[in-house]
């Protein structure tokens, strides 16, 4: 069992098919961005400081929760990590010592892509804008076209047959084919 050390926490890397950004505290896996809490996400740096070793749930709780952490917090934190990631395996629970991540994360580097939901937003925006004009065409062809087919809608009521029907006095009333007075 050990407790963390103090060398500087991985920000960036890959931990079995799920990315992790610290700094976004987000968890990538399956094309599917998930926010982590920062709880869990401290929960996952502290974890992946030392792959292999043993950390204390206290000492777990003192670095993530400070006074107001509880072992069912933690367990319910582990236990949401686990299903975040994709693979219950990576987390190893040492029975009444505390947790080990058993996968070495890997870096991932400045120049990898980043996965944050901002990125995405900004990206689709900029495709739209790239066909801007086209979705423009689009949209003023589908309004002329219902405003076209609108007013060349055929009435039903003029299209009916009628048949005239002299009254007394002179007057003429027109009927529905079929209908009479």
């Amino acid at each position: 069992m050990s407790t963390p050390n103090a060398l500087a926490p991985l920000r960036r890397f890959q931990l079995g098919a799920a990315v992790c950004d610290l700094d976004e505290n987000t968890l990538m896996r399956d094309g599917v961005s998930l926010r982590l809490e920062p709880r869990l996400a401290g929960l996952l740096s502290v974890l992946a400081q030392q792959p292999g070793d043993t950390i204390s749930r206290s000492d777990l709780l003192a670095l993530v929760w400070d006074e107001d952490g509880s072992d069912e917090a933690l367990t319910q934190a582990v236990s949401r990590l686990r299903r975040g990631l994709g693979d219950k395996t990576l987390i190893k629970t040492v029975p009444r010592i505390g947790y080990q991540l058993t996968q070495a994360p890997r870096p991932i580097g400045p120049e990898a892509p980043r996965w944050s939901a901002a990125r995405r937003t900004q990206q689709l925006a900029a495709r739209i804008m790239r066909h801007r004009s086209v979705l423009m065409a689009l949209a003023a062809g589908l309004t002329g076209a219902v405003i076209a087919l609108s007013v060349m809608r055929p009435d039903p009521v003029l299209e009916q047959e009628f048949e005239i029907e002299n009254v007394q006095h002179g007057d003429v009333e027109f009927f529905p084919q079929g209908e009479t007075p």
